[in-house]
């Protein structure tokens, strides 16, 4: 980073600095921030510079999902949620970062995502789907279990449009 003191500069000259961003260790990974900074000159009019960076991690971890309903807990088979759709997205951009369909056990595995918090997103047909969070520690495995809860009634609606007479009673 550039020093502070710029003293003993001629006029007109031009000197480059660097300014340092050091993000605030409670900011979360893949946060965006923006803002803008102000020089202001003596015997000079001001520049405005508008800035936007988003904190980083070059580690990464993994994530095993494990997908379970009514019947994990009440059938004596135990059986898991087989072929549900995971989602693993960003929090802020909502970008997909990986996706996968879960084994006949339930599982989904997902290696190398980035350390941060992300949203996971698990659904099946005739299920409430699993909206959540979930964050991934460098060189760690975040192992979670999400509930999808089985839908054994649906209603569906269908309308046809009819004509009715209006009948007053002129009592």
């Amino acid at each position: 980073m550039t020093p502070l003191d710029h003293a003993g500069h001629c006029a007109g000259r031009q000197r480059p600095f660097i300014l340092r961003f050091l993000a605030h260790a409670s900011m979360p990974f893949g946060f965006p921030v923006n803002g803008t900074i102000v020089i202001n000159a003596t015997n000079s009019s001001s520049l405005v510079i508008p800035f936007n960076f988003t904190k980083v991690s070059v580690t990464t971890g993994d994530l095993a999902v494990n997908a379970v309903n009514q019947f994990t807990f009440f059938d004596p088979a135990q059986p898991a949620v087989a072929g549900a759709t995971v989602e693993v997205r960003h929090a802020f951009s909502n970008a997909l970062l990986a996706q996968g369909i879960t084994d006949a056990s339930g599982q989904f595995n997902v290696s190398n995502l980035p350390e941060g918090t992300h949203r996971l997103i698990v659904s099946k047909p005739q299920h409430l789907p699993y909206d959540g969070q979930v964050t991934i520690n460098p060189g760690a495995t975040q192992s979670t279990t999400t509930f999808l809860n089985y839908q054994v009634i649906t209603f569906s609606w269908a309308w046809c449009q009819r004509r009715l007479q209006d009948q007053y009673d002129g009592r």
